[in-house]
């Protein structure tokens, strides 16, 4: 069975709503990592790790409203 990472790299795959953030951030990354230089790529990658993937990483995209982020973002706010 292919991944989803796998489907979404797929020259025309269409990006669903079933895919999950961390999913969909991986594929972006790649694609960072290609225009540009190594260290843009790689404070990217640490910030999605640190701070960003931890809290909204495992939400699908349906999952993903203004509402929640806010939520996750106060979250963020409270914990320093």
């Amino acid at each position: 069975m292919e991944s989803a990472i796998g489907q979404l790299q797929k020259a025309r795959a269409r990006l669903t709503v079933d895919f999950k953030f961390r999913e969909v951030a991986a594929v972006w990354l790649g694609k960072v990592a290609k225009r540009r230089a190594d260290t843009t790529h790689g404070s990217y990658e640490q910030t999605l790790k640190s701070v960003v993937l931890d809290r909204i990483g495992e939400l699908h995209l349906r999952e993903i409203r203004a509402l929640v982020l806010e939520e996750r973002f106060q979250k963020l706010e409270e914990e320093g």
